[in-house]
C-alpha cells in the first residue's frame, strides 16, 4: 500500500482506536483522542484477558471432573474386587462428558457476549 492511499474501509471501521491514517501521515491526535484510544485498549485487553481465564478455568474444570469421576470409579472398582476397571472407565467417560458440556456452554456464552453489541454508556 503507498502512503498515500488510504487503508480499506473494513479495515478501518473495525478499529476503535481512531483514525490510523493519521498516524501514517504524521500527524499527532489529540489528548482526547489519545486518552479514548486508551481506554478503548484498556477495555479490550481487560475482556480478552477474563475471556482467557474462564476459557482456562473451564479447561481445568473439564480436567478435573474427568479425573475425580475416574478416581471415584477406580475406588468402586478396588473396593467392590473387580478384575476390570469398568467402573473407572464408566466414570472416566462421565466426568469428559460433564467437563466437556459445562467447556461447550461456556463458551457459547462467550461467543454471544463477544458479538452482542456494546452500549459504552453502560
Amino acid at each position: 500500500m503507498n502512503a498515500n492511499q488510504e487503508p480499506p474501509r473494513e479495515i478501518t471501521s473495525a478499529l476503535p482506536l481512531g483514525d490510523p491514517s493519521t498516524k501514517l501521515r504524521g500527524g499527532r491526535d489529540s489528548p482526547t483522542d489519545s486518552r479514548d484510544r486508551s481506554a478503548a485498549a484498556s477495555a479490550l485487553a481487560s475482556s480478552n484477558s477474563l475471556t482467557g481465564f474462564r476459557l482456562a478455568g473451564a479447561g481445568l474444570e473439564l480436567a478435573a471432573s474427568t479425573l475425580l469421576m475416574g478416581a471415584l470409579g477406580y475406588w468402586v472398582d478396588s473396593a467392590r474386587g473387580h478384575g476390570t476397571p469398568s467402573v473407572a472407565l464408566a466414570g472416566l467417560l462421565v466426568g469428559f462428558s460433564a467437563g466437556l458440556y459445562r467447556l461447550i456452554v461456556l463458551a457459547m456464552k462467550t461467543v454471544e457476549r463477544e458479538q452482542s453489541p456494546r452500549n459504552p454508556e453502560s
